[in-house]
């Protein structure tokens, strides 16, 4: 058996690529054959795409992170691998109507994607309480809580950008210009 990772779109800083990592990481270090498969991936992230039929077989599990619509869903969907949906939650989609129109029609997208989802899923976790309702409201039988796994020391390592001296000058320009 193996276990693997889908998701729309694999990029760095993010919480869900960060969890994305810290997962893949785990299931290594537990013995498991982990690969992460994505349709949009960051040059800087290690993934491969959509060439998931060469290793898809009804004996794996995959793992599929859902927060915006996209085609992966559909794809998601015809394959025999036992299925895990990681929902992370979907921003309603009317916060961004008339700002960011294609962000928007993904977000409704999403919430389609997830609607095809609740019979050929053998688990959902959800990031809340919250999103957990949502998924047994939508059907899903078997919804389990799971709060994001994140190592936070990568924050920690993204935070030395901070450190730099254009940085803190350009925070003491701000601040005077509060004070003054």
């Amino acid at each position: 058996m193996e276990i693997h990772q889908m998701l729309p779109t694999f990029s760095p800083g993010d919480a869900i690529g960060n969890e994305v990592i810290e997962i893949n990481t785990t299931l290594r270090k537990w013995g498991y054959n982990s690969q992460i498969y994505a349709e949009n991936i960051h040059p800087e992230m290690d993934a491969k795409y959509l060439e998931y039929d060469n290793v898809s077989s009804k004996d794996n599990v995959l793992i599929f992170h859902l927060s915006i619509g996209s085609d992966v869903s559909n794809y998601v969907k015809q394959l025999p691998d036992k299925k895990i949906i990681r929902f992370h939650g979907i921003t309603p989609g009317k916060y961004l109507y008339g700002v960011k129109d294609y962000i928007q029609y993904l977000l409704v997208r999403g919430r389609k994607d997830l609607n095809l989802n609740p019979e050929i899923t053998d688990l959902a976790l959800a990031n809340s309480r919250y999103t957990q309702l949502g998924l047994n409201d939508l059907g899903f039988k078997n919804t389990e809580i799971f709060p994001l796994l994140l190592d936070l020391n990568v924050y920690n390592e993204r935070l030395k950008y901070f450190e730099r001296p254009t940085m803190k000058n350009l925070l003491k320009d701000y601040i005077q210009k509060v004070v003054e």
